[in-house]
């Protein structure tokens, strides 16, 4: 199982505990989809991940902004999984990114706000803010690989899903 979380926005700590710190803990990688905000975040989820996949958001400090890319396209299964903040691209040109990456899904965050949505026909994961969530639920995203399918599932603090998409990847 991989976790999916963005939008820490935290100083000095990961704000993961409960079900979500041993899911955290479990997962065979976390991906972040940005706005750790201090290093002293992102290496606290480097602590406690196996493998941490991340990209930078537009609140992370600029040492981190430097360390991490803007984008990233990640492979889990027969899936490629485009990795992106949200905040420097426009649907138009994030759908455009994603067909040149030859996404079968894509990962955002920037909103807070969990959400399923799409780009034409691909699919768009946003597993909202476990940490910060600014009036919307608190959540995170749990992805899942099958032979020619992904799912992904988000869930609220307690682990519960709520909402979920499974996508048929490209051979």
């Amino acid at each position: 199982m991989v976790v999916i979380l963005s939008d820490t926005h935290g100083r000095t700590e990961h704000g993961v505990s409960g079900p979500l710190l041993t899911a955290v803990r479990s997962s065979t990688k976390v991906i972040h989809a940005g706005d750790f905000t201090t290093r002293a975040v992102y290496d606290a989820f480097r602590a406690e991940a196996s493998e941490l996949l991340a990209v930078a958001g537009n609140r992370d400090h600029l040492d981190l902004q430097r360390a991490l890319p803007d984008h990233r396209t990640i492979s889990i299964g027969d899936a490629r999984i485009l990795l992106v903040h949200g905040h420097r691209h426009t649907a138009q040109a994030l759908s455009l990114f994603a067909r040149e990456r030859e996404a079968d899904l894509v990962i955002v965050g920037h909103t807070h706000v969990p959400s399923i949505d799409s780009l034409g026909s691909i699919p768009v994961f946003n597993p909202g803010s476990h940490a910060e969530p600014r009036g919307n639920k608190q959540a995170y995203g749990r992805l899942t690989a099958d032979s020619g399918t992904i799912t992904a599932t988000l869930c609220s603090m307690d682990g519960t899903p709520f909402d979920q998409i499974t996508v048929e990847t490209s051979p």
